[in-house]
């Protein structure tokens, strides 16, 4: 016997209703299955569309990388050759990083045997001094001069005048800094913490980004401490990754995957000047980060 070529055969009409009905909401649900993605407008982060923009734009304007660096510039014998600057203590400084400034030979040789013979710098200005340093190289590097607070000062409260020694706020221990009015242990270790996270404080001005420290108790404190930030610990652009990136507290993930991105379509990174050209980092940020970047 053949079987049935109908198989609603044996049912009857509100059972074949029933199937009919059933197979019709699957089929539908088929198709909105396949549709649904082109129906659905996907959400999009506006940062990531600004992202997007910018790097197309920095794609576009790709052979004019060079001339959009920020950076200052000198010709020497005849080859053009771009300057990083960088934060430095006159003071403290070795001939190979006078020369990384772009400073004549016979300016780097002066301020060399200047500081030899036991010559010191004690305001940003007596730089200026210095015989061969023209007024040009000065106005360049003088925003990056930093020098450290004396160390001892008098300081002035509502209560009282009295001496005090001040110290660096990159080597002090909790001890050191809960004898400071109105640091206890909980905000020494905030700032120890706040401190090893970034990997050393440029400026003393940092504490005031301590979680919930009192700007009253910054007041009273700072005129106490230096920073002293030739140990500051740097970010190598050229091999970090982005989780090594990602915890320093100045750069979120998201900015590290940026990096890592043009880092990726540049090869690599001649100077910490070209990491300004990072689609969204504008000024205010590189002024924060640089210090803490390096290319080896």
């Amino acid at each position: 016997m053949q079987p049935s070529k109908n198989p609603f055969k044996h049912l009857s009409r509100s059972e074949r209703t029933g199937a009919l009905i059933l197979m019709g909401i699957l089929l539908t649900s088929i198709v909105v299955w396949r549709l649904l993605p082109s129906l659905i407008k996907p959400v999009t982060d506006p940062e990531d569309a600004r992202l997007q923009e910018a790097w197309g734009q920095f794609i576009k304007n790709r052979d004019q990388l060079h001339d959009t660096m920020p950076k200052w510039s000198t010709k020497e014998k005849g080859k053009f050759k771009e300057t990083l600057l960088f934060y430095f203590d006159p003071n403290n400084i070795s001939k190979q990083d006078l020369e990384k400034l772009n400073l004549p030979r016979r300016t780097v040789e002066t301020w060399i045997k200047y500081l030899s013979k036991g010559g010191r710098f004690y305001k940003k200005e007596d730089v200026k001094k210095l015989y061969n340093l023209t007024a040009e190289d000065y106005a360049r590097i003088a925003p990056y001069i930093r020098l450290p607070e004396p160390s001892h000062k008098t300081v002035k409260t509502e209560y009282q005048t009295h001496t005090a020694k001040s110290f660096d706020i990159n080597s002090a221990t909790e001890t050191d800094l809960i004898q400071l009015k109105g640091i206890g242990p909980v905000f020494a270790a905030r700032i120890i913490k706040f401190r090893d996270a970034l990997g050393g404080f440029i400026s003393v001005n940092q504490l005031k980004e301590v979680y919930h420290l009192p700007d009253s108790v910054y007041t009273e404190i700072s005129p106490l401490l230096y920073s002293d930030h030739s140990g500051i610990r740097k970010i190598n652009i050229n091999t970090a990754s982005v989780d090594e990136f990602a915890q320093h507290p100045y750069i979120s993930r998201k900015l590290a995957g940026n990096i890592i991105r043009f880092r990726n379509d540049i090869n690599i990174f001649d100077s910490v000047g070209q990491i300004r050209l990072v689609p969204l980092i504008n000024g205010e940020k590189y002024r924060k980060i640089a210090p803490y970047l390096s290319t080896h």
